[in-house]
């Protein structure tokens, strides 16, 4: 399905009707509270009314100024292909991350994207780093199971704090995404910021976190198996994805031709490097992760 028609959450829930349909008869398939036409007819009166005023402004203070991450971004030679990487990372680092994210109330997409930043400020030497990524935008229960592109892009907006831990990054990130959270309804192409020039689309640098899948699974006769075709690429610029993957995590990297290979295999072993580094020592300073 091609994502104008579908999102994550869409692709859950028709894995999960198969396999009750597929386990016999009588087939009870959860309640359909709202098709997809409603869940429009609803987000349009969001936008047509004040109700949104609050997100909007937050997100008008949030972009103002804004400046993508300086990737070293090139002109792609003739016949320069996308790219993907892959690495894992084992269950003891995957265990630090969790543990880290309980130690500072938050959720591993905190704890990723914060690795992610002191990455990026190590790639960039920027100290106020943006990330697109994207959130369901499923904040009313009739929308739960609806099938269709709900999800909405944010920007997560990020200042590293000065001569700070990484714990204090993780702080900062959190504050980042409990707001955008917050304030997901109101789509980022409605929003007026005045900023001048971003430095390419804001889209170009993307964080995502997938949720843990059960990959196999038998239903009656059947048995059905999830394939995630990594190789499909992505329509973002450079986009950072991880996903569980067994006891571990799997960190994808995918990439535009504008990104060179080795630079594409810095980023992303810089990010593997980085991840060791904070579940090792959690109060380790930035500058000491942020060496080049």
């Amino acid at each position: 399905m091609h994502h104008l028609v579908t999102d994550g959450r869409s692709c859950g829930a028709l894995f999960e009707e198969l396999r009750i349909l597929y386990a016999g008869s009588p087939a009870e398939l959860p309640p359909m509270r709202w098709q997809y036409p409603q869940f429009v007819a609803w987000q349009e009166d969001r936008l047509a009314g004040t109700e949104l005023d609050r997100q909007r402004e937050f997100w008008r203070d949030q972009l103002t100024g804004l400046r993508l991450p300086r990737l070293p971004y090139r002109e792609p030679p003739p016949g320069a292909a996308p790219g993907v990487l892959a690495r894992d990372l084992d269950a003891v680092v995957a265990d630090g991350l969790r543990a880290l994210a309980r130690r500072h109330r938050t959720t591993l997409f905190t704890v990723a994207l914060a690795v992610y930043y002191a990455v990026l400020h190590r790639v960039t030497g920027q100290g106020d780093l943006a990330v697109a990524s994207l959130f369901a935008n499923r904040s009313r229960p009739e929308s739960q199971r609806t099938v269709g592109f709900c999800a909405n892009m944010v920007v997560l907006r990020t200042r590293l704090p000065p001569f700070a831990t990484f714990a204090a990054l993780v702080r900062a990130t959190h504050a980042t995404t409990a707001a955008a959270f917050a304030n997901q309804e109101q789509p980022y192409q409605a929003v007026s910021t005045g900023s001048a020039n971003l430095g390419g689309r804001v889209d170009d640098v993307v964080s995502q976190m997938m949720a843990e899948l059960t990959y196999r699974v038998r239903a009656g006769d059947t048995e059905f198996e999830l394939l995630v075709p990594e190789a499909i690429g992505s329509r973002f610029g450079t986009e950072l994805a991880l996903a569980p993957r067994g006891d571990g995590l799997r960190v994808v990297l995918f990439h535009t031709p504008r990104l060179a290979p080795p630079d594409a295999v810095r980023l992303l072993d810089g990010y593997v490097t980085v991840a060791r580094a904070v579940v090792a020592n959690p109060a380790a300073a930035l500058s000491t992760l942020l060496r080049r």
